[in-house]
């Protein structure tokens, strides 16, 4: 005799699954790694710009580009909705 193709789940799993599953479903882009932080960086020609820094699965420290320069209207929107995205995350881990 074979094992079953599939077993029954308890109904909360069942449904943490479900709201995980339309979490997934509609976010529209995927961060690697923990929500992290938003920084400010220059580089050596004095251009300053927005990074995210977070540490990776093997505890590594890395940096996602996030807009540039520092200043100017467009790049400092985007980094509100990046600072404003990467708090949502730490509330939805803090539950």
């Amino acid at each position: 005799m074979s094992a079953p193709l599939y077993t029954l789940q308890p109904r909360a799993l069942t449904v943490l699954f479900g709201d995980l599953e339309n979490q997934a479903l509609n976010e529209t882009h995927v961060l690697p790694g923990p929500p992290g932080s938003l920084l400010e960086r220059e580089n050596a020609g004095g251009f300053r710009f927005y990074a995210r820094q977070y540490n990776d699965a093997d505890g590594k420290k890395r940096e996602q580009y996030v807009a540039e320069p520092i200043g100017q209207p467009a790049s400092d929107a985007a980094a509100a909705v990046m600072r404003t995205r990467l708090v949502e995350l730490l509330h939805a881990i803090a539950w």
